[in-house]
């Protein structure tokens, strides 16, 4: 049996498997920044972060694309190249890093969907002093007029 290519294939599974360890370590670092955007409330930096890990999605899409390319070659080298110890570690400690990334991203999701029962919970609290300003004032219904957002932001009118 010629080792070579299995040799070769190590090689490039190897490589492939640390392009994937770093970006996947990438990926918690962003997601740990989002948690402390979360957190802090900085929006304008949030906004940044949200669209970073929207792009996650393409590039995962990528490597797994990559990864059955390679395994399309030749599986039975494939499959002597992925027992390698090197090829294990890796994929043990990618497998240990997306736990983490999930981990953390469920509890972001928890926390964004947290402020947005707040920002609504605030929201509705807005629109009932409108209302009874509306009331107050002698007004009937939200006319959306820019008259009565003038009449509201000067006291006694």
């Amino acid at each position: 049996m010629d080792f070579r290519p299995t040799a070769s294939l190590e090689k490039e599974i190897i490589s492939l498997l640390k392009d994937e360890l770093s970006f996947y370590q990438s990926m918690f670092i962003l997601a740990d920044k989002q948690k402390d955007c979360l957190k802090v409330g900085n929006d304008s930096e949030l906004a940044q972060v949200y669209a970073d890990i929207s792009r996650f999605s393409g590039r995962i899409a990528e490597s797994e694309k990559r990864l059955a390319d390679i395994m399309q070659q030749d599986q039975k080298s494939f499959v002597l190249a992925s027992s390698h110890l090197e090829v294990r570690r890796l994929v043990t400690s990618i497998a240990a890093i997306v736990e983490k990334n999930i981990s953390l991203l469920k509890d972001n999701l928890s926390a964004a969907t947290s402020r947005e029962t707040f920002i609504q919970s605030e929201l509705e609290e807005l629109f009932k002093s409108r209302r009874l300003l509306e009331k107050l004032g002698g007004r009937k219904g939200n006319s959306g007029g820019p008259e009565q957002k003038n009449n509201l932001s000067k006291p006694g009118l």
